[in-house]
């Protein structure tokens, strides 16, 4: 998830949203977190690196 989704402002104006976001919020406090596994390990890409992964997942997947 981008951080800038965090920084948005958002206008609350029915109170019945307010309620249903409320009740949102305070249930997602109690969720879990969730482990994730990486299959494999992360790189950093840089400069010409970045043109050359994506060249081959193109050629990879058609519907790119």
């Amino acid at each position: 998830m981008a951080t800038k989704s965090f920084l948005k402002t958002i206008d609350i104006r029915d109170k019945r949203l307010a309620n249903t976001f409320s009740a949102a919020l305070q249930k997602a406090e109690n969720v879990p977190p969730t482990v994730v596994e990486y299959k494999s390990t992360p790189k950093e890409l840089t400069g010409d690196a970045i043109k050359v992964f994506f060249d081959g997942y193109r050629e990879q997947h058609d519907n790119f």
